[in-house]
């Protein structure tokens, strides 16, 4: 009996040794523009800088642009692209040894049901199609299928708590990748300071599945981020 009961246990000790985790910590500065054309049409944008902390470098810098059309009955759909700036390696505790450029042309559609005065389910689902620079210049590398869920609660004008989960997986690939990318999941607190102009601070866990089997990334995030609607 007690190597029926030993059995297991010894092998979930084999199995927590075989996985490598990173622990890294990271804070992400963002500025979100939005113009608002028309009723119909609206330009959105995010500039992202990314750094890791304990110890302080830089990790990413992100330029993103869609531009979204209001479909109705709750949804919106956009497309666009984004390019990302990687410092290598992704290891704080090392010195950037150089950098990598990545193009990505997006696809993106958004929901949003109101189920009570407080209560807001939100849904987003985003293609990201994978463009790497090398030698020859930017070549297509794979496609990343993203779902986010989550719930916004309006505490009182003017802040809102969003909490909300995101997993991203790969497919249509050149080479082999992993089917599980990552996982994301947070809560981010709102305040609408004018209307036009709200702060969005985030924490969330990022948990990364690496190339090599086995190993991961856990990364503890917090953004800070400013949204700034021109226009309508």
């Amino acid at each position: 009996m007690r190597t029926i009961l030993l059995y297991p246990i010894l092998l979930l000790g084999v199995h927590t040794l075989a996985q490598t985790v990173d622990v890294q910590y990271q804070a992400w500065l963002r500025y979100q523009p939005r113009w608002v054309l028309n009723e119909q049409w609206s330009l959105k944008s995010d500039i992202d800088e990314r750094v890791y902390v304990f110890p302080f470098r830089q990790h990413q810098y992100i330029f993103r642009v869609q531009a979204e059309y209001d479909l109705g009955e709750h949804w919106k759909g956009s497309a666009g692209g984004s390019f990302f700036q990687q410092y290598l390696p992704q290891d704080p505790d090392v010195a950037v040894t150089g950098t990598i450029a990545e193009v990505r042309p997006e696809l993106e559609s958004n929901s949003k049901y109101k189920l009570t005065d407080k209560w807001t389910w939100q849904q987003r689902f985003r293609s990201d199609f994978r463009f790497f620079d090398g030698e020859d210049g930017f070549a297509y590398s794979h496609t990343r299928l993203r779902y986010m869920t989550g719930m916004k609660y309006r505490i009182s004008d003017p802040f809102a708590l969003t909490i909300w989960d995101e997993i991203l997986v790969n497919g249509m690939a050149i080479n082999e990748v992993n089917f599980f990318d990552q996982n994301r999941i947070g809560a981010s607190l709102q305040w609408k300071w004018t209307n036009k102009l709200a702060w969005d601070l985030t924490y969330f866990n990022w948990y990364q599945l690496r190339s090599t089997p086995g190993t991961y990334y856990n990364r503890h995030i917090v953004r800070l981020a400013l949204q700034h609607q021109f226009g309508q």
